[in-house]
């Protein structure tokens, strides 16, 4: 049975997470028409504007994810109540689903749980996984995660890895250059090529295909 204190715990940061995107888009809203007013923008500009920014994908960063180690359910509650808004579940209506995390530490791609609970370095590893799955392979991605964490502290990677999928989706929706970004750790841009591929896919999903299913 799943602790009570954990659960609590982790309602209590699911919570944080909605009200914390709540004012996040609040301020980029506000400051779209501080930084706009008086420069002759149209009253639609501005609105397709906010409504990019409402569609940018912000993922919590490390400092926002639980430092106690979860439970199975409290990992899938809290990666598919991160992604749900962006993302497209599958049959199940679920992103991520149990089936899926087991395979993934079956064929070695995820640390065990301790004592049935997955740690914070779990949860992040998951994140990406749930958000990167429908353009690379499992394979590939671990790849991707090994190359990131080769070269960085698991935190500084996958905060890095948050701001690649902001800005390249922000960059997509609004079709503006976004060229891979080449680090001392990253030379050749791998990681934010890897984000530019979920972006532009990101893009047609977002804008053209629920467009031809309304």
């Amino acid at each position: 049975m799943v602790n009570n204190v954990a659960k609590a715990d982790t309602k209590a940061v699911l919570k944080t997470l909605s009200k914390e995107d709540e004012a996040y888009t609040k301020v980029n809203v506000n400051n779209i028409d501080n930084n706009e007013a008086g420069m002759g923008i149209s009253a639609n500009e501005d609105k397709e504007s906010c409504n990019i920014d409402d569609s940018v994908v912000n993922l919590p960063r490390w400092d926002r994810l639980p430092d106690i180690s979860l439970y199975l359910e409290q990992v899938l509650e809290l990666v598919n109540s991160s992604l749900d808004n962006y993302l497209t579940a599958d049959k199940s209506g679920k992103i991520l689903t149990q089936t899926m995390v087991n395979n993934y530490v079956k064929q070695g791609y995820l640390n065990p749980p301790v004592k049935k609970r997955y740690d914070k370095i779990a949860l992040a590893s998951l994140i990406v996984i749930a958000t990167l799955k429908d353009i690379f392979t499992i394979r590939e991605i671990s790849l991707l995660i090994e190359l990131a964490v080769n070269v960085n502290e698991p935190q500084k990677s996958y905060d890095h890895f948050c701001k690649l999928i902001e800005e390249s989706t922000r960059s997509a929706l609004r079709q503006t250059d976004w060229k891979p970004v080449k680090t001392l750790d990253d030379p050749k841009g791998i990681c934010s090529a890897a984000a530019s591929a979920f972006a532009n896919k990101y893009y047609v999903n977002r804008v053209f295909l629920a467009e031809e299913k309304e």
